[in-house]
């Protein structure tokens, strides 16, 4: 088989679909996290925040500050959602392909 051989575009594409697969489950976690701590969805925007930063994987942030970044990641994925007549947006179609 091609991964037995050692194909090296299969191995690329497998640790690709890797990446995507461990990247969503970070985000799903971080979101519960903060759910559960009663800080997603925020109850007051930061100021700090913009509403395209989508920076959530940068951990050394204030709580409120990642908390609002996974909001605003949220919100851009239910609007791809939307525009894709309510079928999977892009961010999510590309992690369920690579799962």
């Amino acid at each position: 088989t091609r991964l037995r051989a050692g194909d090296p575009y299969l191995h690329e594409e497998v640790e690709r679909a890797h990446r995507l697969v461990m990247g969503e489950s970070v985000r799903k976690s971080m979101a519960s996290t903060c759910e559960s701590l009663d800080v997603f969805p925020p109850c007051r925007l930061p100021e700090e925040v913009a509403d395209d930063d989508y920076t959530y994987e940068e951990t050394s942030a204030p709580l409120p500050i990642i908390a609002q970044r996974l909001f605003n990641d949220q919100r851009r994925r239910d609007a791809e959602a939307a525009a894709a007549g309510g079928r999977a947006g892009r961010s999510e179609r590309r992690t369920m392909t690579a799962a």
